[in-house]
């Protein structure tokens, strides 16, 4: 079995501490926060003084995982959850035309889950909706939905969600989470948006209705 710190770095970016002043405040050499950093094994003292320093449990800190299996815990991997993953398009006839060295660089890329395989459609893997996020440039088209102040590598960051750029993805595809955009953004999206823009691709045949179909939409009305 191996370990992932991945609760921890999400616990901290929840409380707005960064990774170094997290090495301050329990006392920890820049070589123990480098281990854990790799995610390598540190004393048990280490994770004893974390959990009471921030009154935590210890799932809070640290997870077993399987070798064989993806580095990031399902149970992290929630709707507004901001993660760096391929993001196979399912509407190829949506995408602007931009640069296509832009898109060969940006894959892997930061995308957001929107949404989650419903548990009776999971199958083999848990599958994700997942949709591209834009930094530091202006939006490309009308689905390109703002958001501010989302936690992005400890940082706090303003964008744009690219529903046009929408795809599914694997578990076994997401290298790692970077950070979380606000929870009502993502209840906006979710209360209605999305599945409009769903109905629209289907009702003009821009993508199949499999991928929906397999995500829980009801692809009976278009």
């Amino acid at each position: 079995m191996a370990i992932s710190y991945e609760p921890l770095w999400i616990f901290l970016n929840k409380l707005h501490i960064s990774k170094m002043d997290f090495a301050k405040r329990v006392d920890i050499s820049n070589a123990t926060l480098a281990k854990m950093g790799k995610n390598e094994p540190v004393t048990l003292t280490v994770i004893e003084k974390i959990c009471t320093e921030f009154n935590c449990n210890i799932k809070d800190v640290v997870t077993h995982i399987s070798e064989k299996k993806p580095t990031v815990p399902p149970n992290l991997l929630k709707p507004g959850t901001i993660v760096n993953s391929q993001c196979p398009v399912i509407c190829g006839s949506a995408i602007p035309r931009i640069n296509k060295a832009y898109h060969a660089a940006s894959l892997p890329r930061y995308c957001v889950i929107l949404k989650e395989t419903p548990k009776e459609l999971i199958g083999n893997e848990p599958k994700y909706l997942i949709a591209p996020i834009l930094l530091e440039f202006d939006p490309e088209c009308i689905f390109d939905i703002p958001f501010s102040n989302a936690q992005i590598n400890e940082e706090s960051k303003n964008g744009y969600i690219q529903l046009s750029k929408m795809g599914i993805t694997a578990l076994k595809h997401i290298d790692n989470v970077i950070g979380e955009i606000p929870k009502t953004v993502i209840d906006s999206i979710n209360s209605q948006l999305l599945l409009d823009l769903v109905n629209i691709t289907l009702k003009y045949n821009l993508a199949s209705e499999i991928p929906f179909y397999n995500m829980g939409f009801d692809t009976s009305i278009k």
